[in-house]
């Protein structure tokens, strides 16, 4: 299969209503050094592909974004936290995306459970891993490469444990194809200060 064909270009999740937010972003959001941001949003696409996201932020220090992982909880409500640990300005937004790989991962397990001939899954599977393995390094690249190659000579029962299992998943993860991946219209901010400040003053949670 095309890999192009299941990547086909279009930006296919919708993120709103990303908070903690002050009237609309115009003003920052307040914190204690040490706490953590709560961060809820709506994520949601328009098929049935899985989706995965995550929390962007970047502290007074940061020359890069850094992540944390956004979690489902139902209703097209997504939640994750990020702390904060020096004081200055925070920047935060969500990025969310259609997850080929566990939509994959999904199908296969279903098909598996049922009874259903999977080997062309399996093919497929080693495809997406190939293509992951472009964006990893050396060492993680070499796993996946054994992984792959392990989907294609290995008993069927053996090749869904390893597919669906938690290190290939997690690898994945970490060589996620961000391509097209959407993301809020907005960065929001956070003013982090002292206890001390904070606690003297009205501030947004």
């Amino acid at each position: 299969m095309n890999m192009s064909m299941l990547q086909n270009g279009l930006k296919r999740v919708i993120i709103e209503n990303l908070k903690p937010q002050i009237e609309g972003g115009r003003f920052p959001v307040k914190r204690a050094v040490g706490e953590k941001v709560v961060v809820t949003v709506d994520i949601f696409s328009d098929g049935h592909d899985s989706v995965s996201a995550r929390v962007l932020f970047k502290g007074p220090n940061d020359a890069d974004w850094r992540d944390s992982p956004l979690l489902f909880a139902g209703n097209d409500r997504w939640v994750g936290e990020f702390s904060v640990r020096d004081m200055g300005m925070y920047h935060y937004t969500a990025e969310g995306w259609v997850d080929h790989f566990r939509t994959w991962q999904k199908d296969l397990k279903k098909k598996y459970e049922a009874g259903q001939d999977i080997r062309v899954d399996l093919q497929i599977g080693t495809e997406f891993i190939r293509e992951g393995l472009t964006r990893a390094k050396s060492k993680d690249a070499k796993r996946l490469e054994e992984i792959a190659d392990e989907l294609g000579t290995a008993d069927i029962d053996h090749a869904v444990m390893t597919a669906l299992g938690q290190e290939l998943t997690e690898l994945m993860t970490l060589h996620r194809d961000l391509s097209f991946a959407t993301r809020y219209e907005k960065e929001l901010v956070v003013a982090v200060d002292r206890k001390k400040a904070v606690f003297s003053a009205w501030y947004e949670r």
